[in-house]
């Protein structure tokens, strides 16, 4: 019985991930059936963006990790929910197409208002998975305590009333979102080694989307043209790139944590994503202040992003040091470095005369290293402490 429901989740979750395929090429095609000389501008940049044409890497990505989750966790719930993140983004999608080939090219499509009106809210679905079910439920499929399910109807009531309008009810799903990427912290907190390591892959994939959504935030204000958004390259390019990353971070997290060690990459993320956030600050600040003064600056320019971008790498060297040791220290503590370590040990190594100080030594330079409070050597006639 058992083989015959774990069969059957396999199958229900490869289905999953062809008919997410078979929706994105779906709404591919009535997108391009769709000439872009017919449609209006503010629709264009939906319709045909950066956003929509990288959104099936995504996607595909969350479908196909998620059933690698199901086939070998298939108790685990988090499968389920990457499943649904990728199918419900190729669901919007195969709309956003069909309404729009309907709208400018034969309105005589069945259904076309109700999928118009679909379209108009069922993008919030994936977002709510990814923002709220993902953290809350990372990484064995159950929140912390049954009674964090109380959030679910929160959020789904919060982001429902946004729909309509209704502030309070996005003030509502934005707090409950904010619970539940809290109840992760909690749950590091309360954790053992392994859940700790599968924590720290998905929080590698959240600093980087966090990177990457405080620097779209402050860019946005510079690629406006007659109150419409021209081009955002860090929102329509980079956001769908962190969204793969998540997924692909989720699949190592459930599936190979133990593969690889995590600490590196968490520290090249936070000096290089806090490097990426100052970058777009500088840029900023040079458009509005030193453009404003000494003659417009082209504000959507690429090689004026380019000439900044180089700019501030070389004045923010320094920095970068100090962003390096700074994430050194969060990572490792006081303890050094696996580098440090190994450069320490071979610096004493070097240094030993008496072959009766390399136990001791060895034993301090590695308790040092795991920051352990004490370590023994044990041979064949003395016990020694360090």
């Amino acid at each position: 019985m058992l083989t015959w429901l774990r069969s059957r989740s396999n199958r229900l979750a490869g289905a999953s991930v062809i008919a997410t395929l078979a929706l994105f090429i779906a709404g591919n095609a009535f997108r391009g059936a769709t000439p872009t000389r017919l449609i209006s501008p503010s629709d264009l940049r939906v319709v045909d963006g950066w956003w929509i044409r990288l959104s099936p890497l995504y996607a595909l990505a969350f479908a196909f990790v998620g059933a690698l989750i199901v086939a070998r966790r298939p108790g685990n719930r988090i499968g389920w929910v990457a499943c649904a993140i990728g199918l419900l983004t190729a669901i919007y999608e195969f709309f956003l197409g069909y309404a729009a080939f309907g709208t400018y090219v034969d309105r005589s499509l069945p259904a076309l208002d109700f999928v118009k009106w679909l379209e108009n809210w069922e993008w919030v679905l994936p977002v709510v998975l990814m923002l709220f079910f993902l953290p809350l439920l990372f990484p064995d499929g159950k929140p912390i305590s049954p009674r964090w399910w109380l959030l679910a109807p929160l959020v789904i009531a919060g982001f429902g009333l946004g729909l309509f309008g209704i502030h309070e009810g996005q003030v509502l799903g934005a707090i409950a979102t904010i619970l539940a990427i809290a109840s992760l912290f909690i749950r590091y907190r309360r954790a053992g080694p392994d859940e700790r390591q599968q924590i720290r892959w998905l929080a590698l994939a959240g600093l980087v989307l966090a990177a990457v959504a405080v620097s779209g935030l402050i860019v946005s204000p510079l690629v406006y043209h007659n109150n419409t958004v021209v081009f955002n390259p860090i929102f329509d390019v980079l956001t769908p790139l962190a969204f793969t990353a998540l997924a692909v971070s989720l699949g190592i997290a459930v599936l190979k944590y133990r593969l690889y060690d995590i600490d590196v990459f968490i520290r090249q993320t936070l000096v290089y994503g806090t490097l990426v956030v100052l970058i777009s600050v500088v840029y900023f600040i040079t458009v509005v202040t030193v453009g404003s003064r000494v003659g417009k600056l082209p504000r959507n320019d690429p090689a004026a992003g380019v000439a900044v971008g180089a700019i501030v790498a070389l004045a923010f060297q320094p920095v970068r040091r100090r962003l390096q040791r700074l994430a050194n220290r969060l990572v490792y503590g006081k303890r050094a470095t696996p580098y440090e370590v190994l450069s320490d040990f071979g610096r004493r190594m070097s240094s030993m005369y008496a072959n009766e100080d390399l136990p001791l030594r060895t034993a301090q330079v590695l308790a040092e290293g795991v920051a352990a409070d004490r370590a023994t050597v044990v041979t064949d006639r003395t016990r020694c402490h360090c």
